[in-house]
């Protein structure tokens, strides 16, 4: 699972997701209000909590409850 930073998106991490395709399934999320996704629900301002909670709603719906994780600095 690949994670971009607070600010950026799943496109910036294209080269790294390109050099582990083969060895292993690779998913990187564009955050709500990120990159192609829909912007965030206004009922729940954004924080680490609130992106942990993406995720792992993601991962479940990919069927997965374990992964290795890379991530650039979230702040």
């Amino acid at each position: 699972l690949l994670l971009h930073s607070g600010t950026g998106s799943s496109a910036s991490l294209l080269p790294l997701a390109r050099s582990a395709v083969g060895h292993r399934p690779v998913y990187a999320l564009d955050l709500p209000g990120h990159g192609e996704s829909r912007p965030a629900a206004a009922e729940e301002p954004a924080s680490i909590e609130w992106a942990a909670r993406v995720v792992e709603a993601a991962l479940d719906e990919l069927g997965h409850d374990q992964v290795e994780v890379i991530g650039q600095h979230y702040g």
